[in-house]
């Protein structure tokens, strides 16, 4: 069985687990060192299962805490060789990785972790190199999808196979507009490649089918232009015809063990 746990998902850190009974993953590590170790405790987490970490791309609130995680659990950083190069002139890392746990990796080429399969594929953001993944076990698949900008025929056909989907709904369009925000980090965050709003995630769950999908997480809320509520409305609109439970993650605390049976 897999599980899957949450333990940040927003502009203040992201960080997620995928667990089998063999092995487990890291998907980003975004939030602190220190309370991603607590979590470890506090949740259960079998550290010496934890095989590898992957990372989406470059910002900050992905990163933060790579190093540290990488050295304290001895294990590998799989990421593009864009997004380690980012990482290694990253002024806000203070710790580098040592070059032992850098592992490059490209773009549609799988990579096996125990019994995993995790490959790498293009999101638009405006990052130096950013990647969503699918993570097939058995044959089940779990794709996550964050910072993105616009649903490209990469993103769409990777999300319509999943059987576990973690999809951006950064946003609502009229907070966004009405906010606190400058007028060139409203453009930025509304392009094709800054994140994807309530309304464009939505459109894109109404408009097609998943034949496959088991369970749906929406991640990454803007913490001063989005509201669990706001996003429960438009999802729960979009698929008032299909029989997909969803869940809304926290940005700043741990949600899980979900069970993706």
């Amino acid at each position: 069985m897999l599980k899957f746990l949450s333990f940040g998902s927003g502009s203040s850190g992201n960080c997620y687990l995928l667990e089998s009974s063999e092995e487990s993953i890291l998907i980003d590590a975004g939030v602190g060192y220190r309370k991603v170790k607590k979590y470890f405790s506090e949740y259960g987490v079998n550290q010496e299962k934890i095989s590898a970490i992957f990372l989406t791309h470059d910002h900050t609130d992905h990163i933060s805490a790579v190093s540290g995680l990488a050295i304290y659990l001895k294990i590998p950083v799989f990421a593009t060789e864009i997004v380690h190069q980012r990482i290694n002139t990253n002024f806000r890392i203070h710790k580098k990785l040592p070059k032992n746990l850098v592992k490059p990796i490209q773009k549609l080429q799988p990579v096996k972790i125990g019994a995993f399969t995790v490959e790498a594929f293009d999101v638009p953001h405006d990052s130096a190199d950013c990647c969503g993944y699918t993570i097939t076990y058995n044959d089940k698949r779990f794709v996550l999808i964050t910072d993105c900008g616009k649903i490209t025929e990469e993103v769409s056909s990777r999300a319509l196979e999943a059987d576990y989907l973690v999809l951006e709904s950064n946003y609502d369009p009229q907070m966004l507009e009405t906010g606190p925000y400058p007028l060139h980090l409203r453009r930025r965050i509304a392009c094709s490649t800054g994140h994807l709003s309530n309304s464009e995630t939505a459109e894109f769950l109404r408009d097609n089918s998943f034949a496959n999908l088991r369970q749906l997480f929406l991640c990454h809320l803007s913490e001063n232009n989005n509201t669990h509520e706001l996003v429960d409305s438009a999802v729960s609109q979009a698929l008032q015809d299909k029989n997909v439970p969803y869940h809304i993650l926290d940005r700043r605390k741990v949600n899980g063990f979900f069970e993706l049976d």
